[in-house]
């Protein structure tokens, strides 16, 4: 049975479609699973050992200049990649108007959430098969029971695996056990924790003789991590494509981030650390897989959804006079993180000694 899954980004939301093919490949191995995904995160579904053939597409890189998209050879080649393949199924994980169009271009019965389940209604209406799908059920879970429904299977009573085991265990062979990966961007102003902070987290990992290291994506964010390495002689990452940074946390003594596509990539990976969560819901969209605990700040507001905070909470202010923002992350201290983090160093720190 040829199957097309059609879920183009964002990175976050393309981790957490990998416990799904898990499941549906076990369940029915017949499967020959294709995937539909941005081209910038093309290596992730090539990471599974369920994954046949990926389709990778740059439509990010396009927006803003469709019509030149769409008389483009690079949209030609993509295609005719399509045009020569017949499916059985055309699975949409997205809900989207732009992941419904792609499955479009596809050949084959195609499938969806319904119009109360999609992220965007209308996308429904492009679907033969519409699939109703619990709203308030976490991001990984929602994809599980739309993919069994789509392929006819019963969801299995313990939750799958991401399917990257065999590829962690080559990349875990030689573990440099004194990194603790510091994950501080999101594209989000308001999930962001205070510089402040990570700079104060970042001096009690090197009091504890560790080594914070932090990640960064973008100019603005490497300017950031440069700023909380030098308050903590800690560690600034080069850029690295996706592959190495799977290997670098793979290898990280544990993991401290906000909600981002790095944070759910840690959890796939199988690292031990703490999720920080502002707007966002962490029993929606925090991570999966048991490995990281999330917590959420200690305001009423919370979890607002938001991209800009709203908040009328009074400001809080660093050690510098410089003013903490947001107010509901501001107030998710140091001091909080580190004893929840501690413990977690130190069960890391006896199983890497039982493993040498």
């Amino acid at each position: 049975m040829n199957v097309l899954l059609v879920k183009t980004s964002s990175l976050g939301d393309v981790v957490h479609l990998l416990p799904a093919v898990t499941e549906a490949v076990a369940a029915r191995p017949e499967l020959r699973l294709h995937w539909l995904v941005e081209a910038d995160y093309a290596e992730i579904p090539a990471w599974h050992r369920g994954i046949e053939q990926v389709i990778p597409v740059s439509f990010r890189r396009w927006r803003g200049r469709r019509l030149a998209m769409l008389r483009s050879r690079e949209w030609a080649t993509f295609r005719e990649r399509l045009a020569h393949q017949r499916y059985d199924r055309v699975i949409d994980a997205q809900g989207l108007i732009k992941s419904a169009w792609l499955a479009s271009r596809a050949h084959g019965p195609r499938c969806g959430p319904d119009r109360v389940s999609a992220r965007e209604p209308l996308a429904a209406l492009s679907y033969h098969e519409r699939l109703a799908v619990p709203t308030d059920l976490h991001a990984v879970e929602r994809l599980r029971r739309l993919l069994a429904g789509a392929l006819g299977y019963a969801l299995q009573p313990s939750p799958p695996g991401y399917g990257l085991e065999s590829r962690l265990a080559a990349l875990r062979r030689d573990v440099p056990a004194e990194r603790v990966l510091l994950l501080h961007g999101s594209s989000w102003p308001n999930k962001r924790w205070p510089v402040a902070h990570w700079s104060e987290l970042g001096r009690r990992l090197r009091a504890a003789g560790l080594i914070p290291t932090v990640a960064w994506g973008d100019r603005a964010e490497q300017a950031t991590a440069t700023r909380i390495a030098t308050a903590c002689e800690g560690e600034v990452l080069p850029r690295l494509a996706l592959g190495e940074l799977l290997t670098t946390l793979a290898g990280a003594r544990a993991v401290v981030g906000v909600d981002s596509g790095l944070l759910h990539l840690a959890a796939a990976a199988g690292v031990p650390g703490l999720g920080l969560f502002g707007p966002t819901d962490p029993r929606r969209t925090g991570t999966w897989g048991g490995h990281i605990v999330n917590l959420a700040a200690p305001l009423p507001c919370v979890p607002c959804r938001r991209r800009r905070c709203h908040s009328s909470e009074a400001g809080l202010y660093g050690p510098d006079g410089e003013a903490l923002e947001p107010p509901c992350l501001a107030r998710l201290r140091p001091e909080r993180v580190w004893a929840a983090l501690e413990p977690m160093l130190e069960v890391r720190a006896m199983e890497n000694g039982a493993g040498s």
